[in-house]
């Protein structure tokens, strides 16, 4: 959403309180996380004596499958930042802590985007517990224990095994 800066460049006010939904196909860009609502997004724009800040906030319910065990999980992503807004030309270089403002309006839909991809958790747990699934059969280990055999031979001493079940005969 672009925000209109003329109120505060024109000096009419100092404070622009803004809000609105961020449509969930817009955030749809992280692989397996599905956000079944818009997120709430509200904020301010500050003027304290041609020092300009964006504060936001935003938060919505996303749905994921839990990195070991893959049950559902059911969360709410809550981002909060600032920014400083700059003029354009001031800045030398990009800068991520910045804000450009453009034809008299800042676009706070880019770094809120940013600021949602960063703040997904890596991985997704049910629980931090999660005992996660089965290698062998797939059960899930957080109802109970399975029925598989969990001791393992390596291959290279396979024959020593091989061996001693001959000795043993």
């Amino acid at each position: 959403m672009k925000i209109d800066m003329s109120p505060i460049l024109s000096g009419a006010k100092n404070t622009i309180d803004f809000s609105y939904p961020l449509q969930p196909e817009d955030a749809q860009m992280i692989p397996g996380v599905v956000f079944p609502k818009p997120f709430t997004v509200s904020g301010k724009i500050t003027n304290n004596a041609g020092y300009m800040a964006l504060s936001l906030c935003a938060a919505a319910e996303y749905e994921a499958a839990c990195d070991r065990c893959l049950q559902p999980v059911l969360r709410t992503l809550t981002v909060e930042f600032n920014r400083t807004i700059a003029l354009p030309g001031t800045l030398e270089e990009e800068n991520d802590d910045y804000v450009v403002i453009e034809e008299n309006a800042v676009d706070v839909d880019i770094p809120l985007l940013e600021e949602i991809l960063l703040s997904v958790p890596s991985k997704i747990l049910c629980r931090e517990d999660c005992k996660g699934l089965c290698p062998k059969c797939g059960h899930d280990l957080n109802t109970g224990a399975c029925s598989c055999s969990h001791k393992e031979i390596d291959p290279r001493l396979a024959v020593l095994a091989k061996l001693l079940d001959a000795k043993d005969e």
